[in-house]
């Protein structure tokens, strides 16, 4: 869903139905079928969790966000799909309208620690390169 689409058309002046739902229309492809169908995939697993540990889903308690990305860690799951977890989170709290979650340092913190650890930070690759490409 997009965030269009949780617009209150009673806020909407009448002459821009028309133009509305062009805008919907359009926005309901900004995401490709596969990207949609995986944060759909990320989003009822983020749900499960977020309702087995008594928190909401939405708006979503950074904190709380931050455990779920420790828990999925701890079941083995990569920086890049711990990114898809957390990227689905986004994408329902931007279509809502609430604070994103990985704005707050608890969950900025988590991340970066997971990463370090892991040896995955980010722009590592990038750096790799760029020492090879120069000798």
């Amino acid at each position: 869903m997009t965030a269009l689409v949780r617009v209150a058309p009673a806020t909407l002046p009448a002459g821009l139905a028309g133009d509305v739902q062009r805008t919907a229309e359009h926005a309901a492809h900004a995401r490709s079928p596969n990207t949609r169908r995986v944060y759909a995939r990320a989003w009822e697993r983020w749900a499960t969790y977020a309702h087995e540990h008594g928190a909401l889903e939405l708006p979503a308690a950074p904190l709380v966000v931050a455990a779920y990305l420790a828990h999925l860690d701890a079941e083995g799951l990569s920086p890049a799909s711990l990114d898809v977890a957390l990227a689905a989170i986004v994408d329902q709290h931007r279509a809502a309208r609430f604070p994103l979650p990985p704005n707050d340092p608890a969950v900025r913190d988590v991340r970066a620690g997971i990463r370090a650890r892991r040896g995955t930070r980010r722009g590592a690759r990038r750096r790799s390169r760029r020492s090879i490409c120069t000798r």
